[in-house]
């Protein structure tokens, strides 16, 4: 009675542990499309763990449980049984050895990533290590126990089935004909759906061993000392959060400090080659990472606009500022220079719109009906959400987002090109940034923010960069014909996309146009140095501060 006395405690970890994961997996999967309860936190390390934690725990019930009945009833635990012959024990040890090595090196890469990875994966990768040296030792108590037993008996279970006096099989139909038969036939049934997620489980937790590790060494390689500026720790309405800033440049009385904004899914990174080429000049310029991008922290549940201005005077920067927007980045560039006009000397406007622009567009070239345009937005909301799903879940997991963020910007066009592998990493390579792009994506199809229709002083200086797409270049890149209808649909996008951004220039008396020819959208971060050049040459056309 004394294994039994062992065992049962085991027994009762495993259930633990299996009841633990099952609540962890219905909780991760709660809020895998929903913010909070306080942070827009990366639940798919999480979730997929737990799965794989489930599995893992069934083991330990079974072996346990199987080692306890083979104790009391002082018999071979299911002696006879394919499933349970010498070589299948040894298979189970060398099993459990591979799940305990992957448990071990995925709890260190999930601590070398801290504090940006989600700590949880570090508890449950832990648990799961404990789980699996647990079922490593059952496996090899059960293949001890007999070769015990066959110093006893004389044999060692090599033989499968059932004992020929136990089994009646129908003649010439191999049908079982007996309750033994039945029992025995359902058994091997679910020993092979046993074994056959045992598989899965070790493939796919050794697969998400590859995402563990992108992610550790990605924020281990470019976060901390290693990351450039400086951590401000900002308090506002919503709490507390820690923000990744780069304020450098020369401090001059006369000349105001610009204050770069980014949008949708990007960081800092993206406009240091802008950055760079302002301090380079004499300017003084900021950068910072949104709340859940980079490395700045998570957003809160409830995550609104609310931390900007904070932000800024945490800073200590002295304004007023030349706020410059690239894209998405327009929506606080636009509502900072309505609210805090005081503090705005000038805006810039890189290739922005509105968040309807999307959708107008597509009605203008497609002719559609308010309705039809309707019904397109909710298809397009619906297939980036599954889009996103794949992402967070296998895509950044199993460390293959090379194959999902394989283009932008080449290592040759970035500037400067020492921060070009954090730039890949810290904007598409972990599950941190594509949380916050999700939500950010809900928050653009649920809550637009039309900010044309927030009108600004007229008096703010206004410069309007606008790309202009090849649109011949473009559609024999693209393999269509030139006389295809989809290079005229094309043709008339690109048209639409121009007009819109030079009317943008009508919101204020002082504005100023600036056209980047056979650019694409992404030109401030591909064409950084004539982006710089452009703004340098309005800035020294901007008076000097009195």
């Amino acid at each position: 009675m004394a294994p039994t006395r062992l065992l049962r405690p085991v027994l009762g970890f495993g259930v633990v542990c299996l009841v633990a994961a099952a609540v962890g997996l219905a909780v991760y999967a709660a809020y895998f499309h929903t913010p909070g309860p306080v942070y827009r936190y990366p639940v798919g390390v999480g979730m997929m763990l737990c799965s794989v934690l489930v599995v893992c725990s069934v083991q330990t019930v079974l072996l346990s449980a199987q080692l306890i009945r083979a104790a009391c009833k002082e018999i071979p635990d299911s002696e006879g049984d394919c499933w349970n012959s010498m070589c299948c024990r040894t298979y189970d040890v060398v099993y459990f050895i591979a799940m305990t090595t992957v448990s071990f090196f995925f709890f260190i890469g999930s601590c070398v990533g801290q504090p940006w990875t989600p700590p949880d994966a570090v508890v449950w990768s832990l648990v799961l290590g404990l789980v699996n040296a647990s079922n490593l030792l059952l496996a090899w108590a059960r293949r001890e126990e007999a070769k015990l037993r066959a110093k006893v008996t004389g044999h060692l279970p090599m033989d499968g089935g059932v004992p020929g006096d136990k089994v009646a099989v129908e003649p010439g139909s191999g049908s079982c004909v007996n309750k033994e038969c039945l029992e025995a036939t359902a058994r091997d049934r679910l020993q092979f759906l046993n074994h056959l997620l045992r598989v899965l489980a070790l493939l796919f937790f050794a697969m998400m061993l590859g995402g563990a590790w992108v992610q550790g060494i990605g924020y281990a390689q470019h976060g901390g000392s290693a990351a450039p500026g400086t951590f401000l720790e900002v308090r506002y309405g919503l709490g507390r959060q820690r923000f990744h800033v780069w304020c450098d440049g020369p401090v001059n009385a006369s000349r105001p400090t610009v204050w770069l904004e980014t949008g949708g899914g990007h960081t800092m990174y993206d406009l240091l080659g802008i950055h760079r080429g302002l301090v380079r000049a004499g300017w003084r310029a900021c950068a910072y990472d949104k709340p859940g991008m980079g490395l700045s922290d998570y957003g809160f549940a409830n995550q609104d606009d609310s931390y900007h201005y904070p932000l800024i005077q945490a800073t200590g920067e002295r304004g007023p500022f030349v706020v410059a927007a690239w894209g998405g980045g327009v929506n606080l560039a636009w509502e900072f220079a309505r609210t805090h006009r005081e503090n705005v000397t000038s805006l810039i406007l890189m290739d922005c719109y509105d968040d309807e622009f999307e959708f107008r567009q597509d009605r203008f070239v497609r002719n559609l009906t308010e309705a039809e345009m309707e019904r397109r937005r909710e298809e397009a909301f619906g297939s980036r959400v599954f889009l996103h799903d794949v992402i967070r879940t296998v895509g950044v997991q199993w460390g293959l987002m090379f194959v999902f963020a394989g283009g932008g910007t080449d290592r040759a066009t970035f500037q400067p090109q020492e921060y070009y592998d954090a730039y890949r990493f810290l904007n598409s390579y972990n599950e941190k940034s594509w949380t916050y792009q999700y939500f950010a994506m809900v928050d653009h199809f649920r809550h637009p923010y039309p900010f044309q229709n927030n009108t600004i002083s007229r008096d703010i200086p206004l410069l309007v960069m606008a790309s202009r797409t090849n649109d011949t270049a473009q559609c024999i890149k693209n393999k269509q014909p030139l006389d295809s209808q989809a290079c005229r649909d094309a043709i008339r996008r690109h048209d639409y996309a121009y007009e819109y951004k030079l009317g943008t220039a009508t919101y204020t008396d002082q504005s100023q146009v600036a056209t980047c020819q056979d650019c694409t959208l992404g030109f401030p971060v591909e064409e950084s140095q004539w982006t710089t050049g452009e703004i340098l040459r309005y800035l020294d056309g901007l008076p000097t501060i009195a």
